[in-house]
């Protein structure tokens, strides 16, 4: 065994340094914290500050109750962060809910009073940590939620989807961009299908999630075989329109994300009386 060792004075720079705590402790009155925004946040929002790769604490008030969303956002970190009332006493808390990236939603409103966010990256490392308050509209969060293929869209709606005719398309290509793609493909009678997509040589992570036309999850599938490309069943569709999302694991939600081609393949099957 070959061991290399080192030596130092105690008047020289360590050799090891221990590591930052990033540790978000209770937030109380007495806590030494930034201000966010001047007075109540009510009538100004969305409003957002920015920390760096130390724990730091944002103070904040509410006149009134409010369905808001908070936001912890940066490119190289992974922010965690809690959220105290005016005495220290912690509300909630979220670390990894867009990726990395940490949010707290209250869409039954956050009562009137005075706040305090803690903010950390989970492992202390140079970057910066985009903190925000923004107001909560549903129509925004739907379709945040459609654009990240947790929820299937209304098939009446404007939200684009790329119509599928199984009996004539077996393979198609979609385009990739870092959201959610939405297919959608009707069924004349009892089917036993199979989707494959094909993205690995690409960088696409792709995984597929099968929805019927109330919106409940059929099927879904992620790595097939070792590799980062999807298989979706085989599984028995009963007559009916279905919608379908192609996501990328790689790149959750990222609108104006580069292009990346994926190949799906149809096999279906019907019973032959």
């Amino acid at each position: 065994m070959t061991a290399t060792v080192q030596l130092t004075r105690p008047d020289m720079p360590a050799l090891l340094v221990d590591p930052v705590d990033t540790t978000i402790a209770a937030c109380t009155p007495e806590t030494p914290a930034e201000t966010l925004g001047q007075g109540p946040l009510n009538a100004a929002l969305p409003i957002e500050a920015q920390t760096d790769g130390t724990v730091r604490y944002l103070r904040f008030a509410l006149d009134g109750s409010a369905s808001v969303t908070l936001r912890a956002v940066s490119d190289g970190l992974d922010p965690n962060m809690i959220l105290f009332d005016g005495s220290g006493t912690q509300i909630a808390a979220n670390d990894d809910a867009d990726g990395l990236n940490a949010r707290l939603d209250f869409p039954s409103g956050l009562a009137g009073g005075d706040y305090c966010l803690g903010v950390a990256p989970i492992s202390s490392v140079e970057g910066t940590i985009t903190v925000s308050v923004e107001a909560l509209d549903r129509d925004s969060y739907l379709r945040t939620a459609w654009r990240k293929g947790e929820l299937a869209p209304p098939t009446d709606g404007d939200y684009p989807m790329q119509a599928i005719d199984l009996a004539a398309d077996r393979e198609t290509v979609v385009l990739q961009d870092g959201t959610a793609q939405w297919l959608t493909f009707t069924l004349d009678r009892e089917t036993a299908l199979i989707v494959s997509a094909y993205g690995e040589l690409v960088g696409v992570d792709a995984k597929l999630a099968l929805f019927s036309r109330d919106g409940a999850v059929v099927a879904q599938a992620d790595d097939r075989d070792g590799s980062v490309d999807a298989r979706l069943g085989p599984v028995v569709l009963e007559p009916g329109e279905y919608r379908m999302a192609l996501t990328d694991v790689n790149r959750p939600d990222q609108p104006g994300a580069p292009i990346r081609p994926v190949g799906l393949v149809f096999e279906r099957f019907e019973r032959v009386d």
